[in-house]
């Protein structure tokens, strides 16, 4: 099948627009792995033949791998079950606690030496200067910039995902790229909860996107 060896009643997490979901499998034979019917919240995540999918599997020895595979189909074995094709595009990967994606935007942002004395929103859009973002996750952002900030620099964040979110962050790596310009990490500090999910929302999105854009090739 693969390099990665998989095996019964271990856990599966797929990727869909909605975040992981978390599954089961339960029968692993020739090219085929079937699973239980992934949930999301106790809620069950459709899933239909000849869709798409990535997934994250941890083989209980250290390895967690990302795979992509296409569903091949359903079967009734006491519980239903959804059979999957054979996986591809195996990846061995290094678990973060968020995801980040690849993400070429414009992003507002403004700088400060201290912790900012008044509220996020209360500062003129005006005054904010324009950088573009490289990557994207739940947990930050990296972006590209003119000027070269100090690590340790506060940074208001304005970044529109369909809609505006404000965000404080915090310089926590600066590189030069080359052509004069500052790639920069930022940790998101202060985010409201509802507003990070709607980061990582749009995140999961983005990768179902490409995976369906691609179809199913390398990304």
């Amino acid at each position: 099948m693969s390099n990665i060896k998989f095996h019964p009643n271990t856990k599966l997490e797929i990727i869909t627009e909605d975040g992981y979901a978390k599954t089961i499998i339960q029968d692993v034979e020739d090219e085929n792995i079937a699973i239980l019917i992934p949930t999301i919240n106790s809620t069950y995540v459709a899933m239909r033949q000849g869709e798409k999918y990535e997934a994250i599997y941890n083989d209980k020895k250290g390895g967690v791998y990302k795979f992509k595979f296409d569903v091949e189909g359903r079967k009734y074995d006491k519980v239903p079950l959804i059979v999957l094709g054979e996986p591809y595009d195996i990846k061995k990967i290094q678990r973060r606690k968020y995801v980040r994606i690849s993400y070429t935007g414009i992003i507002n942002y403004y700088l400060l030496k201290t912790y900012p004395k008044k509220e996020l929103m209360s500062y003129d859009i005006l005054d904010f200067k324009v950088g573009y973002t490289v990557d994207l996750s739940g947990g930050g952002i990296r972006m590209r910039m003119s000027e070269k900030p100090d690590l340790d620099d506060y940074m208001i964040i304005n970044l529109n995902l369909n809609e505006e979110i404000i965000i404080l962050g915090k310089v926590v790596r600066i590189e030069e790229d080359g052509n004069g310009k500052y790639l920069c990490g930022i940790d998101f500090l202060e985010i409201e909860e509802t507003e990070r999910e709607k980061v990582i929302r749009y995140i999961f999105m983005e990768m179902r996107r490409m995976l369906k854009t691609s179809g199913g090739e390398a990304l």
